[in-house]
């Protein structure tokens, strides 16, 4: 039995509007990853077989200045960029914040300072873990 997941309809419905907005941006194509994956997909070029990013999808009810730094799991960093690595393309989190889309193209995992935590309010242990803090700075806009 895996973890509970806390995505709704309307989440996924969120990830896929903003996913297929960078892609027509760019040329590219999405392809969903599915469920339990340790990240959201793999965007091609279109009409080919040859990936371009994977990408990880996070979206953020607050303005993207709020705070200096973006904490994702340092867990989902490493599979986002191991994945990249092993189809030989480009690890790629893509976070929609209040004022925004935007892009972050994932470094190697060691280079992200990390601290212990996450979210306390569901009760799940699994919630609270290393987290990587990604310079605000580092992020573009879409």
């Amino acid at each position: 039995m895996g973890r509970p997941r806390y995505e709704t309809k309307a989440d996924r419905s969120s990830q896929d509007t903003a996913i297929q907005y960078f892609c027509r941006q760019l040329g590219l194509r999405y392809e969903e990853t599915g469920a339990g994956a340790y990240h959201d997909g793999v965007l091609y070029e279109k009409d080919d077989k040859v990936p371009a990013f994977v990408v990880e999808y996070k979206r953020r009810n607050i303005p993207r200045t709020k705070f200096s730094t973006y904490i994702i799991s340092a867990a989902k960093i490493r599979n986002v960029f191991e994945t990249a690595d092993d189809l030989n393309t480009i690890p790629l989190l893509l976070v929609e914040w209040t004022d925004g889309l935007y892009y972050h193209l994932i470094e190697d995992p060691s280079s992200y300072d990390t601290k212990e935590g996450g979210r306390w309010d569901r009760g799940d242990a699994a919630d609270v873990e290393q987290m990587a803090h990604i310079s605000i700075d580092s992020f573009n806009k879409v």
